[in-house]
This record gives structure tokens, sequence and C-alpha cells, in this order.
């Protein structure tokens, strides 16, 4: 460097150079001049970028409104599907109980064979158990059990028992 060159005349080329993007004046990490002008790398001013946060905000609602969407058509469908387990388990158990009720009727009489016609149980929640016996030849009596749920949902259970 010339020893002729004064520190105004540094300063001004210091300047120079930072408004072509040559170089940055240090601590400066945009090139945001006052009153929120910026200068492109041609020294051309443009205003400040305004509603950036909006196209921002925009974009997520546009990604996050499906997402969120899905996830509410998953979890309905998931209640669906455990609220048809439930039903299809209740009546597999309310059949069973109807089985296990021939079953005690026998135990107490070995010559009943009556059956049950849409016994409710348990009583009062509309649930029903319909039992029939059949004797099968050498002393097998097989029981059918169907049940139905107050919410439409039927099994039918069947059982062999022997020695009598």
């Amino acid at each position: 460097m010339s020893p002729h060159v004064s520190a105004f005349g540094l300063r001004f080329v210091v300047r120079a150079l930072a408004r072509t993007a040559q170089i940055r004046p240090k601590g400066r990490t945009t090139n945001r001049l006052a009153f929120g002008i910026r200068h492109s790398a041609f020294g051309i001013p443009r205003p400040a970028p305004r509603g950036a946060v909006l196209l921002l905000l925009l974009f997520l609602m546009a990604v996050s409104v499906p997402l969120v969407c899905a996830l509410l058509e998953a979890q309905t469908t998931q209640v669906r599907v455990t609220h048809n387990v439930v039903g299809d388990v209740t009546a597999l158990y309310i059949a069973e109980a109807g089985v296990h009720d021939a079953v005690s009727q026998l135990l107490l009489s070995s010559t009943w064979r009556t059956g049950f016609t849409s016994k409710e149980f348990p009583t009062g929640l509309g649930h029903t158990y319909t039992v029939t016996l059949v004797d099968d030849p050498p002393g097998k009596i097989t029981i059918a059990s169907t049940s139905k749920t107050a919410d439409g949902y039927s099994k039918t259970v069947t059982a062999v028992l022997g020695g009598f």
C-alpha cells in the first residue's frame, strides 16, 4: 500500500468495495443498509422483502392441515375397529355363557334337553343367547349356543359332551 493513502481514502475504498459485494465491512452480516433498502450484488437498490412470514405460514398450514385430517381419519377408523372387536368378543363370551348354563343344567338333571330360547344375559343389557341340545348316539350330547348382543353382533359356540 502506498504511504500517501490517508485514513479517509482507505475508508472510501473499503466502502466502495463493500457496495460491489467483493468484501464486507467488519461486523456486518447482511447487505441491508439504512431505511430497509437492500442492495443487490450489482449495487441496485431493492426494497426489503415483506410478507415472507405470511407465505411461510400459508405453506405450513398447507402441509399441516392434510396431515391433521389424515391423523383424525386414522383415529376414527381405529375407534370403529375397536368397537367391532369389543362387539365380537362380547358375543363370544355370551355364547360361552350359554354353553356353561346348559352344562350346569345337565349336571342338575341328566335328562334335561329343553335348552334356552333368547335367555337374557346379563339381565338388563339386552344381550341374549339361545341354546339347543341334540342327543348323539352313543351317549354324547351336542350343545349349540348362539348369542346376539344388543348391538347386533352374533356368535355360535358348539360343545360336545360325552358320558351322558
